[in-house]
Parts: structure tokens; sequence; C-alpha cells
């Protein structure tokens, strides 16, 4: 979709004359707000053809101020909704400003949370009749509670602020399919600004208010404009009317870096009740807005600047446009729209590659108030690009451990430039990529443009394949005393006090336990082999090749204490070779976890209580508890913040994703063989 198409407009409150739909094709936008109640269907035919590739409504509804349920308000508009729904329109801004009392507020509801509930109410009926239908949650009258009385309704003009407002309201925008909001300015610095302070002034308020508070939604700006009064009267060929155009062309084009806008519809058309908003005037005459707005260069389609991607990973950490106001800080107030470029992931010491054909016009280490003198880049690259039909392009990277090109070096897309660090105001390492466009000017960020909108994600190396469950976080040697079906409670004493306060060996009766696990060293220690059901020694190599495998031979258990006692064996032969580890078939393994500080008596308490009925598998190896490539893995943790280091069950869901973590904490013995006995009855 190209870039502009999300620019629209709001039409008047007609349906659209051909001077209207002459202006808005003037114009090249592809995006027009309607008001469902007011126009007929028919002019999301027009508009539609008039080149409109995104056509949403608001759903227009006087009564609201008097006191309207959700049940009124569905039943009032359905037939309105339904006519636009069959003329192909499906998105709908249920109202505007519910946060004023003139459009709601003390009459259908009472606060913000009461109009969360209005709105979730009439968002569930609306879905039931339209299945296919999507909703925006309204765009909010900006600025702090204003408690003067409205004289149209008697009640206060705004009784809650945007912001408190929407606090209450959390529930209702995320049940909604795109959030609305609202934006004015009065002046070119006034559009620039932030509002820092809260005064509900600030065209580019909403990046922070709302996307930042809602990242995963899609915003629409339903509404915006300079709104100064007066200049109605003013003739449609006056400057001001241009210095207007001007304005709104450089917001659109800061809009335009924003992939997480949906649309933005400026206000308005064609308008007798807004004079000094209106594009044309009553008589048809474009005002010299659409002068300013059609006059500056548009930025290219994604087809024309491709960007390959200049890191080994294809993960961005930090798009364009977030952290409003520490960006606003770090550059001095320099920057109002958020982050000027993108980060993208990219491991210490990684390659950094050109993302286009061109020439280095910058290579150095800058310098500033930063960690060893540099300044916010770093190590930083610029190169310069001269792309067809586009013209001058100038990528920046930044944060390098080592540049490997320097001025007037020409390099190929894809050459490599250096590697990747932290050097400058960087949080770990990364590639910081940023991007100008000569001709295309960007006043509230600097001219930085967005690069993540033109990157080619094809061109990414592929990334690793996802890790198989139980995959080991490191390889490390394992060992395994495996016993015999036959063997009792007595013989797994005799192993553990052999064995755990030299070895803390993991004990079980698995044999799949023993082969599993994507490790170059693993070891079976197999406790009288021949009571097993054919030979071992053979169904290890076959079925889990690789095993070191150890016979052990004892006619009692004193006899193989002693035997385990006096083994000394070294590290476990490594292999390397093909389905190493891999289970025979899935089966559920669960894993008695006893924590370092715990002595023999521990594990053999663990024994006692599972071992007779359930022969599950005994340990102290948090690694083995996670290891194998097994759909059920159960860990049950003895004590788990005894292991230090933080928290257990947050170290299995990071390196070992997928185990059921089950914690049992007890003072002593006795209390543990009590709570495994509950849990293993």
């Amino acid at each position: 979709m190209a870039i502009t198409i999300k620019h629209g407009i709001i039409a008047g409150p007609f349906d659209p004359a051909p001077a209207d739909l002459d202006a808005f094709r003037a114009l090249r936008f592809g995006a027009v707000k309607l008001a469902c109640g007011v126009h007929s269907p028919a002019a999301v035919t027009a508009f539609r053809d008039a080149g409109a590739f995104i056509l949403q409504a608001r759903i227009d509804y006087p009564d609201i101020g008097a006191g309207r349920t959700p049940e009124q308000f569905v039943n009032d508009r359905r037939d309105a909704i339904a006519a636009f729904v069959a003329a192909g329109l499906g998105e709908f801004e249920i109202l505007s400003e519910p946060n004023l009392s003139r459009n709601g507020f003390g009459a259908s509801w009472h606060s913000a949370a009461d109009f969360n509930n209005w709105f979730l109410d009439v968002a569930s009926r609306l879905r039931a009749l339209f299945p296919d239908i999507r909703l925006g949650f309204p765009g909010l009258s900006p600025g702090q509670a204003d408690l003067a009385i409205d004289p149209q309704v008697g009640r206060a003009m705004r009784p809650a602020g945007d912001v408190d407002f929407l606090n209450g309201c959390n529930e209702a925008v995320l049940a909604a399919d795109f959030l609305c909001a609202h934006t004015y300015w009065q002046n070119v610095n006034m559009m620039r600004d932030i509002d820092s302070g809260g005064t509900g002034w600030g065209g580019l308020r909403f990046v922070r208010l709302y996307h930042e508070r809602f990242p995963t939604m899609q915003i629409v700006l339903s509404e915006f404009c300079n709104n100064r009064p007066g200049i109605g009267a003013y003739a449609a060929n006056d400057p001001q009317w241009r210095v207007i155009g001007d304005e709104y062309a450089e917001f659109l084009t800061l809009c335009s870096q924003y992939d997480w806008l949906e649309a933005v519809f400026a206000r308005t058309l064609r308008d007798p009740a807004y004079p000094d908003q209106s594009w044309l005037t009553e008589a048809f005459e474009p005002r010299r807005i659409i002068e300013g707005v059609t006059a500056r260069p548009a930025m290219p389609d994604p087809l024309q600047l491709r960007l390959l991607w200049p890191t080994e990973s294809r993960r961005i950490n930090q798009p364009y446009g977030m952290r409003q106001l520490d960006y606003a800080k770090y550059s001095g107030g320099y920057l109002h729209g958020g982050h000027e470029g993108i980060d993208l992931a990219a491991s210490d010491g990684s390659d950094i590659y050109a993302a286009l054909p061109g020439t280095v016009s910058r290579s150095e280490a800058s310098r500033g108030n930063f960690a060893n003198g540099y300044g916010a880049y770093g190590e930083v690259i610029g190169v310069d690009s001269d792309v067809p039909g586009v013209g001058k392009v100038t990528l920046t990277y930044a944060h390098f451990k080592q540049r490997l090109v320097g001025v007037g070096t020409v390099v190929r897309a894809g050459d490599r430039l250096g590697f990747a660090d932290q050097t400058g105001n960087a949080q770990g390492a990364h590639l910081h990529l940023s991007m100008r466009i000569a001709g295309i000017a960007c006043y509230a960020q600097l001219d930085y443009l967005n690069p993540g909108l033109y990157l080619d994600i094809n061109t990414a190396p592929e990334p690793p394949p996802p890790p198989a469950p139980g995959s080991p976080r490191v390889q490390y040697s394992r060992s395994v005393v495996l016993l015999p079906p036959p063997a009792g409670i007595d013989f797994v004493e005799a192993v553990l006090r052999a064995t755990w306060d030299a070895h803390r060996y993991t004990v079980g009766g698995s044999s799949d336990d023993g082969g599993v696990g994507d490790l170059d060293q693993r070891r079976v220690i197999a406790v009288n082999p021949d009571l097993w059901n054919g030979d071992l020694q053979a169904w290890y190599t076959q079925n889990y090749p690789g095993v070191d495998y150890v016979p052990v031979f004892a006619a009692n258990p004193s006899a193989l204490q002693a035997v385990l006692a006096s083994m000394h064996l070294g590290d476990p032969a490594p292999y390397n070779g093909p389905n190493r580890g891999r289970p025979l078939s899935q089966y559920s393994r669960a894993y008695i976890l006893i924590p370092p500080p715990r002595n023999v008596d521990w594990a053999i308490t663990a024994a006692r209580a599972t071992w007779p009925k359930y022969r599950i598998t005994i340990g102290g190896s948090s690694d083995d508890g996670g290891i194998g490539a097994l759909d059920h893995r159960r860990v049950v943790a003895v004590n788990p913040t005894e292991w230090g280091g933080g928290d257990l069950q947050a170290w299995y869901a990071a390196n070992y994703p997928g185990v059921e973590y089950i914690p049992v904490t007890a003072a002593d013995t006795g209390q543990l063989a009590r709570a495994l006995s509950s849990l293993y009855p």
C-alpha cells in the first residue's frame, strides 16, 4: 500500500457535489471520513470512485447528549450502519469526544468507567448484527477537565480530561479494532509541540499519550486541524491559507513515518459550521491550503526504495517514534516525534552491512558527553546514495565497535561496513539506522525519516530455526545412574549414598531418561543391565547413539554402594553424530530437583515418597530437569529459593520453555515426605 493512501479528509455534512470530488482527486488522498446518520450510502460510492481506498465513518448521533442506552443507540442507528455496510464501508468510529457533556457525559454516562461499559455493550451488539464490522474507540476532546458551563446542555464543558478519561476506558480501548485520537493546533510551533505540560494543545501529543500507552493498537487520527479562529473570512487565495497548507503538509509527512497510524483525517473538506477549517469555501472555491498540501514532495513508494537488511538478525528492537519525551530531552528539544530511526538487533561484534549502494560520506567517532567521550551515535558511518526516482538518500549507521570503511569509499549493498557494539548513547549492542531524503523536510524530526518503511525482509539472513523443546542452554557432561525394573528403594538409597555428595548424579528407572538430550557427552551407568528385557547396550547404540555406556553388576544394595563409591570415571566420550539424544518416542517425564544445600537425606526422602509406585527420576541438576525434546516435562522443584541467583521458575521459562514447574517448600525431610506423598499419593 502506498504510504500516502492513509492521508485523508473529513467530508462535510453533505453528500459530495462534483466540486467536492474534484478537490478530493486533486489532493491525491486515499482516505475519507464520512458521517453515518448524515451521509447517504451514495457518498461511499462517490468517494470510492474518486480514489478513496480507506473509507471510515463516524456514527453521528445527536441524541446522545440527552441520554441514550446502548440498546437505544444501536436500535436507532442499525439501519444507517447496515446501509453503509451494504455500500462497502465497514469501519466505524463510535461517536466523538464522549468526555464532553454535549456528547453524552452526564446523561448517557457519568464517568469514564461508565462509558467503558457503554462502549463494550454497544460493540457487542453491533458485532452480533454485523460480524465483519471494525469498530473504533472514539477520539476524545484533548486537554484537561474544563468545568465551565456549556450553555448548550447546562453542564460542565469537559468534565474529564482526555488522559484521565482514557485511563478509565482501558478495557474498551483494547476491545476496539482501532483507537481514534483528535489533535489540534493554532500555529506551526504548536503543531510540532508534544504538550509535555498536558495542556491539550500540541499536534504531536498523540505519539506519547496514545501510541506509547497502547503500542499494539492501530491508531487513527480521526480529526486534526489548525483551528485558529477568525480566518474563515479570509479570501480563498489569502497567503494565510498557504501557511496553514504548509503546516498540514509537514504534519502529513510526519504521520507517514508512523506505521502504526492506520489513517489520518484533516477537518474538513467543506462545512459552513467550520469556516476556519474548511478547505473549500461554500462557493466551492479551493483555498490555498490545498496548494500547500499538494506542493509538498511525497514519501517514496516502497517499490522505489528497497533497503537490504543490514544486520544478521531480522528483528527491530525499537521502532521509529518511540519514547517521545526521552528523545526530546536527549536532543535538547529538537526531536519532537520520538526516536528518529530504528534500532535493529545485532549481537556484540556481529557484521553490519550496507543497506544501499553508495559513497561513504561520514566515518568517525562522534564526540559528546556519553561514555568514553562519545556523542550519541558513538562510532558512526553515513552513506549517500543516488536512488532513481527518489534522489539522494543518506543512511546513518551508529554504535559500531569498529568501522571498516572511510570517507570516500564506494560500497555495494551488502558490503560489510563494520562490527556492532554499543558505543555512544546505547544500552546493549545494536545497530541504529536513520534516514534522510533530499527534498523531504520533516522539521519536527530534524528531517529524519523512518527507514523501517523500506526494509526488505526478504533480504535479511534466514533466522536460525527455533530450538527444539528441551534443547540444552549450554553443553555440559551428564551422567545418569539407571536402575532396572526390579530394583527396589533399597537399591536407590545405595546409589544415592554412594554418589550424591561427590557427584549428585541423576538417578532413575527410565532408560529413555538416560539417553535423551542434545549433548556431546552423555553417560549411562546401567546397574544390572541383564535384568532388562534384551541387550541394553545394543538398545542404546540403536536408539540413543553416542551414549557412554557403563555397566555395573551388584548382587545387593551394599555391593552396589561399594562398587559405585570406588568408581573413578573421567568425562564421557563425546559424540557429534546424527540422531543425538532424540527421544525414541514421546513420553512424559517427571524430575524431582533437590537444591544444592540439601544433603543425601533429602534425596533419599524424595525417593522413599515416590519410587515404589512412580519410579520418578531424582537429581540435583536443573539442566537435567529441563533437557530433552519432549512435549511433557515436569520439574518438581524442592525449595526453589535455595538455588540463589534469582527466580528458578523464570529461569526454566527462559532456558527450558514448556517445562511444567511445580514448586515444593519444606523446612525438613518430614515436611518434604508429606508434600511429595500428597503430590504423588
